[in-house]
């Protein structure tokens, strides 16, 4: 637990199994994993298991397990998770929990509690890799989501810990202000509360632009995370989404160009409420534009310098199939500029492979890479403006088996 919030938050008693306390909320189990499922990862994926063995005494080893809050958040509900998941989870050389073990999911929905239960339950998921996922139908508001932020996740003993909070498209995220939940303007409990919610933000690496929109809430007032862009802003994963079949030029040049910075436009404090005009029709773009399109992929010059383009950006356009490139094509495109092109320093005859759904980008001389966004080409594809709600897929069903989206960003461009 973070020492930094630990000393802001009340003792509480923690209680036994079942998984619940007077005046806090429930862990209600959802799905837990059987030891008969060890091992068939690929064939659950397309078939959730018709067995259910949530009530066993087994402790799982590399298994998956799904909670789901129920109630208001109090202080001490933290502890009482941990304490809960401790006898649920062996802990060996795996993936999940604790970076031990099993992978935990805590779908959050809910519109009361407290702050400080809410910072202490956040930073729990933190530091203990727990995935958070706000489901179809269901609203996470108040201290739920600023608890909903603290989701991460560790893809096996041996890769990296990622930010892992997921929002289905027909759910709905919601923040109010931290600062006045009863009315109290009290300058100095003011001050105290601003400073717990700043260091649970770094903590849980809540985008200064998010945070400041956060902050800058009086009572009674709200900020949704409702469209394309503030889910990308907030580096949110958007699950759910229905296919984009019809992608034009200008959804194309937008996808790359939301890999480099997505808040230019905006007030340097964040003080515009709109997501960005990216695309001007009387000037055109400022950055970016279509050098290449074929069938199969696009090609995007995205960063300018004086003499030419440095930055290419290529995308895969059935987002499922594999593609290659020849690299003779690649050559013939960038013949037609001048300037630093990466892709022609030290040139090979290599073709380019492009898998699905992912942005690739020229990091390196004569290659592209891909970089891993918090989601795939079929959100980024949509205007920065488009509403969550309007591309909500409604035969969307989460499996918690299913593979584990590769969306996770590495690094910028």
């Amino acid at each position: 637990m973070n020492p930094l919030l630990k000393c802001l938050l009340l003792a509480f008693a923690v209680s036994a199994t079942p998984l619940a306390a007077a005046q806090a909320a429930q862990f209600e189990v959802l799905y837990k994993s059987c030891p008969e499922d060890f091992g068939k990862d690929q064939e659950l994926a397309e078939v959730a298991p018709k067995t259910n063995c949530k009530g066993s005494a087994d402790r799982l080893i590399n298994g998956v397990m799904v909670l789901r809050l129920v109630g208001d958040i109090a202080p001490g509900d933290a502890d009482h998770l941990q304490d809960f998941l401790e006898t649920q989870i062996k802990a060996v050389s795996g993936y999940g929990y604790d970076g031990d073990g099993t992978m935990v999911t805590i779908e959050m929905s809910g519109e009361g509690g407290s702050l400080a239960g809410a910072l202490e339950l956040g930073g729990f998921f933190e530091d203990k890799d727990v995935q958070t996922r706000i489901v179809t139908g269901t609203t996470c508001a108040g201290p739920c989501a600023l608890a909903f932020m603290g989701g991460a996740a560790k893809w096996t003993r041996f890769s990296r810990e990622a930010l892992d909070r997921r929002l289905e498209a027909g759910g709905q995220l919601i923040f109010r202000s931290p600062l006045y939940p009863s009315g109290d303007a009290d300058p100095e409990k003011l001050r105290e509360v601003m400073r717990s919610v700043q260091s649970y933000a770094t903590h849980a690496e809540i985008p200064p632009l998010v945070l400041g929109k956060i902050l800058a809430l009086k009572q009674n007032e709200s900020f949704a995370i409702d469209n394309v862009f503030w889910a990308k802003v907030a580096n949110i994963t958007i699950d759910g989404v229905k296919p984009k079949t019809d992608a034009t030029d200008n959804d194309y040049i937008s996808a790359c160009l939301s890999q480099i910075d997505w808040t230019y436009g905006l007030g340097f404090d964040g003080s515009d409420d709109e997501p960005p005009q990216l695309y001007d029709k009387d000037r055109g773009w400022d950055e970016g534009e279509i050098s290449a399109k074929t069938s199969t992929y696009v090609l995007v010059p995205v960063v300018f310098s004086f003499d030419g383009d440095d930055y290419w950006c290529v995308l895969n356009r059935s987002r499922t199939a594999e593609v290659k490139i020849p690299r003779k094509d690649v050559r013939k495109v960038l013949a037609a500029y001048k300037g630093r092109n990466s892709l022609l320093a030290r040139d090979t005859n290599d073709d380019i492979d492009l898998h699905g759904n992912e942005i690739y980008f020229s990091k390196a001389p004569n290659d592209l890479h891909p970089t891993r966004a918090e989601n795939s080409l079929d959100l980024l594809l949509r205007d920065p403006q488009t509403k969550l709600a309007d591309i909500a897929d409604p035969d969307f069903k989460w499996n918690p088996w299913r593979p584990w989206d590769p969306w996770f960003a590495l690094e910028e461009p």
